[in-house]
């Protein structure tokens, strides 16, 4: 309902001052609508969008997960890891030319590596490979950098005594 009377005041508006021109030169209220109107009912507009969001959006869900109590370790290792698979399969076809489309999901892929380097740790990689959410996860335990920080993790908790010669 009120978006109803909304839209029906912007149209009394655009139809008020359909030929007022801001400056000599510009377009009009109603060729300015009608500009706005035309590229939001563009299906190429909505085809980037999608591109976009496809890479973008398992972001803020891992980042949100990072904020939640609870063990989240391995469920941030798992999401970064589809955010980046995600990331690699995003279709670019919006940007054009293949060669264009290999260079953005390059670029992509060092920005999210880059990213995931900064923020693992080797509490990340236990929680991940100890966690029965993700027992069933193939090839985590042939994962070097998982298997790496488990390692890790066992020597700072239970330090191995130095062998005696």
């Amino acid at each position: 309902m009120e978006t109803t009377i909304l839209a029906d005041n912007v149209k009394a508006f655009i139809e008020r001052n359909k030929n007022n021109r801001s400056k000599p030169g510009k377009p009009t209220l109603k060729e300015r609508y009608n500009e706005v109107k035309n590229l939001i009912l563009n299906d190429d507009l909505w085809h980037r969008t999608s591109g976009v969001l496809g890479i973008s959006l398992p972001v803020p869900c891992v980042l949100t997960t990072a904020d939640e109590d609870g063990p989240t370790a391995s469920k941030i290792h798992y999401m970064m890891f589809r955010a980046q698979e995600k990331a690699a399969q995003a279709d670019l076809s919006f940007l054009g030319s293949a060669s264009r489309q290999k260079k953005e999901h390059e670029l992509i892929a060092k920005i999210t590596c880059a990213r995931w380097d900064y923020m693992f740790t080797d509490i990340m990689a236990t929680g991940c490979l100890l966690d029965p959410e993700y027992w069933d996860m193939a090839g985590k335990t042939d994962d070097p950098e998982i298997m790496d920080g488990f390692r890790n993790m066992l020597e700072r908790t239970f330090p191995f005594p130095e062998p005696h010669i």
